[in-house]
């Protein structure tokens, strides 16, 4: 069953249109780790319905929402249907039929990443100093000031995917490296907490595109926005830094049973 996440989109989409309730059981059925617990709104969570009935009770709601609302039968019925809407060899997009608590039913989505393992890394030199990539963001179309973050599907573990994204992106070996903790940029939508490192480097011969700034002056550019005339507003290195700063002050980075607890989760 592990091929069918791999499934041609409109192939897919074929099966889904015919039986899509039936098809978004299945992922809950084949992928349990990947979907996650259905929750309980009693609880004060938001709860997945999963019963056929109730799904068509509140779906079939928010479309006569839409339409008081003068949207158009054909948009209100296409953004009303429930369990795939997307999908492609990296990410599944999946509208939910959810019980919020108190007992209201509404419809909401969620981005569920189809990737082996994810990390993120500050880089760090010996002098101090962190590297930084100067990087064209596509989604916000703008030069941005971040520490190197990938997903890899080859990699065992999110340790393994640090050390090569150094590689790839610096060229350069990691001389150690330490897991500070894991962060989810937006718990709303986004199904994936990234995990976050930082890494010993050497900083001699940077590639093009690679800044080093000291750590203070960083934190002093972080709250302003900017750096050099770029934007500089990345979640993973404001978190690391942050977790930085709390070991100095005596805290510790995550333990290694925590590690080993991430690294070995699939």
């Amino acid at each position: 069953m592990k091929n069918f996440l791999y499934f041609p989109l409109f192939s897919f989409l074929s099966l889904f249109a015919a039986n899509g309730f039936e098809q978004y059981e299945t992922l809950f059925k084949d992928h349990p780790k990947m979907m996650g617990p259905s929750a309980s709104a009693s609880e004060g969570e938001i709860e997945i319905v999963l019963d056929e009935p109730k799904v068509d009770a509140i779906r079939q709601k928010k479309y006569d929402e839409l339409r008081e609302q003068g949207i158009t039968t054909y948009y209100a019925d296409k953004w009303t249907r429930v369990g795939v809407v997307a999908m492609d060899q990296d990410w599944w997009m999946i509208r939910e039929a959810v019980e919020l608590p108190g007992g209201r039913g509404t419809l909401l989505d969620r981005l569920i990443p189809n990737l082996v393992k994810s990390a993120a890394v500050l880089p760090v030199t010996e002098k101090g100093d962190v590297l930084l990539l100067l990087t064209f963001a596509h989604a916000t179309r703008s030069w941005e000031l971040e520490i190197p973050r990938a997903d890899s599907k080859v990699a065992a573990t999110a340790e393994e995917a640090a050390r090569a994204l150094v590689k790839d992106r610096l060229g350069k070996e990691v001389k150690s490296i330490t897991l500070l903790g894991e962060v989810n940029p937006d718990s709303s939508l986004l199904a994936k907490s990234m995990p976050v490192f930082v890494a010993k480097v050497d900083a001699d011969s940077l590639p093009k595109g690679v800044v080093a700034v000291p750590i203070e002056e960083l934190k002093r550019s972080l709250v302003k926005g900017s750096l050099n005339g770029n934007s500089l507003r990345d979640p993973y290195l404001t978190y690391a830094l942050y977790l930085l700063t709390i070991a100095a002050e005596g805290g510790s980075p995550r333990s290694e049973e925590s590690h080993k607890s991430y690294q070995t989760a699939p």
